[in-house]
């Protein structure tokens, strides 16, 4: 958990972008996606939002998910749907 960690800012999403990109070289914008372990939306916020036009989320952790949440409605992309339970 890397919530608070202002240094990963940058970092976090990058790697993550990184990753799509090694593992998925030929894909395209999508639909929906569903990340798991949403955390406080760092990821979702600067990759996902950009690269996806629906986005669904789980994270179980009550503060996190609603960080997350307030996070994408500041740039009024919010999740479709937010699952709370646990894998």
């Amino acid at each position: 958990m890397l919530d608070g960690h202002k240094e990963v800012d940058d970092l976090d999403p990058a790697h993550s972008l990184d990753f799509i990109n090694r593992n998925f070289p030929n894909w395209k914008q999508r639909d929906t996606v569903l990340e798991l372990g949403v955390g406080q939306g760092r990821v979702t916020y600067t990759v996902l939002s950009e690269n996806f036009y629906t986005i669904d989320g789980l994270e179980p952790v009550d503060y996190l998910r609603e960080k997350a949440v307030a996070k994408m409605e500041l740039v009024s992309h919010p999740y479709r749907k937010m699952f709370e339970c646990t894998i």
